[in-house]
């Protein structure tokens, strides 16, 4: 599954939320993720999890709602894109 079924997902799945609410680094949420069935690599998930935090931030916590189901959803990509931007900094120190 792609990263918008993935979303979709977890609109109407309580339990892969609470599982990844529990996870304790980006990349345990990940490969719950991909247990669940997504099919993208670290970097497109870390990626689109970037994407949907930023349009979160842009929308009203109404228009959240209405596209993924609930706040936890927030902690999740909370989770995701605090790991890429750690990622994206241990990638740069290691060029150097």
């Amino acid at each position: 599954m792609n990263l918008e079924a993935l979303i979709k997902k977890l609109a109407e799945d309580s339990e892969l939320v609470e599982k990844l609410n529990k996870a304790a680094n980006p990349e345990e949420a990940y490969e719950i993720c991909k247990a669940a069935g997504l099919d993208e690599t670290f970097e497109k998930f870390s990626e689109g999890m970037s994407k949907l935090a930023k349009a979160q931030s842009e929308m009203s916590a109404e228009d959240v709602d209405a596209v993924v189901g609930g706040s936890t959803t927030t902690e999740i990509t909370t989770l995701v894109t605090s790991g890429a931007s750690a990622a994206a900094t241990a990638g740069a120190a290691a060029a150097v």
